[in-house]
């Protein structure tokens, strides 16, 4: 059985940290695929506590959110299991984030890129590079 969640609407801080106070990310270590769809508010910190406590995490669907810092951070910090990733419309999301994502998570299998603007065809190439080809893009 996967465990799957999805967070699907527009909670604010005050939700969030009610969710925080019952050990929400605690709870979710057999975590396996997650989507943050609408989260733009919250999704670092939803990000961060999944990335420090979802060591089965092996698919991630991030809609409309995440900055270039939160990005970062789960990227370096997320558990190395990942194998497909599935940005839309990250809208901080750039080429440096791709180069990291290929060099952190080398279970990395699917890449799916909708709608993120500041990726160009160089990143594109880079990541190639980087996977040596391997990843379905």
């Amino acid at each position: 059985m996967v465990l799957e969640v999805v967070l699907e609407t527009a909670l604010d801080d005050v939700e969030y940290r009610l969710l925080r106070n019952y050990n929400f990310a605690r709870k979710l270590r057999n975590l396996q695929r997650l989507e943050l769809r609408f989260c733009r508010t919250i999704a670092d910190r939803v990000l961060l506590d999944v990335a420090d406590n979802c060591r089965l995490l092996n698919s991630l669907l991030l809609y409309d959110g995440g900055s270039r810092e939160g990005l970062r951070r789960f990227i370096e910090r997320c558990t190395k299991s990942l194998h497909t990733l599935d940005f839309r419309l990250p809208l901080d999301l750039d080429n440096t984030h791709l180069i990291t994502t290929a060099e952190t998570f080398r279970n990395l299998t699917t890449l799916r890129l909708h709608s993120c603007c500041l990726i160009t065809g160089d990143g594109l190439r880079s990541i190639g590079q980087v996977t040596g080809g391997s990843l379905r893009l």
